[in-house]
């Protein structure tokens, strides 16, 4: 799982560089201790097409959801097990030449963008909420938690 994985981390730093598109990994990939059911945690300083682009460019996602607390964040689960959790920024203080980092985007002032994600995943039915408790349980269940 890992190698699918560090297949999606290459995929991103490439799209960020072709797109020009800030992306920022973060979680356990970043810290160094990620595991096979860990999620890829990457902060996304960009528009709803580029983001829909982002996520439709890797593969076509089993599963597509967004969190309520805290917003601005989407759950994409690709069909090779790829988890990512995908945190929306809507403005930030770099402006560097990089596309890609691998530092922690903490450091800089960033806002989040809590509204971006409702075009992407629209639903908010009872079905829809079932599952993202479903798929909650079952991630926390398999990492330990």
């Amino acid at each position: 799982m890992k190698g699918n994985q560090q297949r999606y981390i290459q995929y991103l730093s490439e799209f960020a560089k072709e797109n020009k598109v800030r992306v920022w990994l973060g979680g356990s990939f970043l810290k160094g201790n990620a595991t096979p059911y860990s999620d890829v945690d990457i902060s996304v300083c960009c528009k709803a097409e580029q983001a829909k682009q982002l996520i439709y460019s890797y593969g076509d996602p089993v599963f597509l959801s967004r969190t309520s607390n805290p917003m601005g964040i989407l759950i994409v689960i690709y069909e090779d097990g790829v988890s990512v959790d995908l945190e929306i920024v809507e403005s930030i203080e770099n402006d560097g030449a990089e596309f890609f980092h691998r530092d922690d985007i903490i450091v800089y002032g960033y806002k989040r963008n809590e509204e971006i994600y409702k075009k992407i995943v629209s639903r908010d039915d009872k079905p829809y909420q079932v599952s993202r408790l479903f798929h909650r349980s079952l991630i926390k269940y398999m990492s330990g938690k």
